[in-house]
């Protein structure tokens, strides 16, 4: 659910309210809530609507997590999907697909949730421990 992920991302990171997003996109606050919290999927329809609440940039890898949720997972491999609209988005968002974009957007909810926060420091500790690097805390 790269899409899910990158939408939680882009909205804790701003700091926004799901019911400002679902009234700039012209969607159903609870049915935005149900996609944000992965109990539902997010159809076409509802994916282009909810592109208008955001940049041009954040639309553009928005649409490509989107994308990349529709193909089968045994098909993952043969499929490359890559975004065109700004060469330098790639720069500006995370790339889910590597340990540094999904421990960015780790860190993003994890600034907002202490119990998350504690549960990541403690991994890095046990991996620095076991490896004989010293940890480096978020």
């Amino acid at each position: 659910m790269k899409f899910v992920t990158l939408l939680q991302f882009y909205v804790s990171n701003a700091g926004l309210k799901l019911v400002d997003i679902a009234g700039q996109a012209g969607i159903h606050a609870p049915d935005l809530s149900r996609i944000y919290n992965g109990k539902r999927a997010c159809g076409k329809g509802t994916m282009i609507k909810l592109l208008q609440a955001f940049s041009k940039e954040q639309q553009s890898c928005l649409l490509q997590a989107w994308l990349q949720d529709q193909v089968p997972v045994e098909c993952s491999d043969m499929v490359h999907i890559v975004r065109s609209f700004d060469p330098n988005a790639v720069e500006k968002s995370p790339n889910l697909g590597t340990l540094e974009g999904a421990l960015e957007v780790m860190k993003a909810a994890a600034s907002k949730n202490s119990t998350l926060m504690k549960v990541i420091l403690n991994i890095a500790v046990m991996f620095a421990e076991e490896s004989s690097i010293p940890p480096n805390p978020l």
